[in-house]
């Protein structure tokens, strides 16, 4: 008998863990074997284990992970699935600055236009 727990919804950037419950009649040494059944590629740890740890790859949209365990006592064997929801992050937008710079050519063009207005005010008192 088994039962399957963890985390059902993580974000891209956390790390998650689902864990195996198993007893044996026997009471026989079982083993643990933890795969990635589909969805974006995790990063597993402790896939021999009864808990595994998992880091979700990056996603452009949301995603679903499948894990499968299978517990074995060394002659019988029994699996079962597991997903996990995986929410996308937004990228982080980088903001633009914006500066404002006319360069000085407007102050440039003022300097070398007054003169010219000054001389045809003269011309037109004369």
């Amino acid at each position: 008998i088994i039962s399957v727990s963890g985390d059902e919804t993580v974000t891209e950037s956390a790390s998650g863990t689902v864990s195996v419950t198993a007893t044996d009649r026997n009471n026989d040494t079982l083993s643990y074997t933890w795969t990635q059944v589909s969805g974006t590629t995790a990063t597993l740890t402790g896939a021999d284990t009864a808990t595994l740890g998992f880091k979700p790859g990056a996603i452009s949209s949301d995603d679903e992970l499948v894990f499968e365990v299978t517990v074995s006592d060394g002659t019988d064997s029994v699996s079962e699935q597991f997903t996990v929801a995986v929410t996308n992050e937004a990228e982080p937008v980088e903001e633009k600055k914006v500066t404002k710079s006319s360069n000085g050519s407007f102050g440039f063009l003022t300097l070398l236009l007054a003169p010219l207005a000054l001389i045809g005010r003269r011309r037109k008192r004369k």
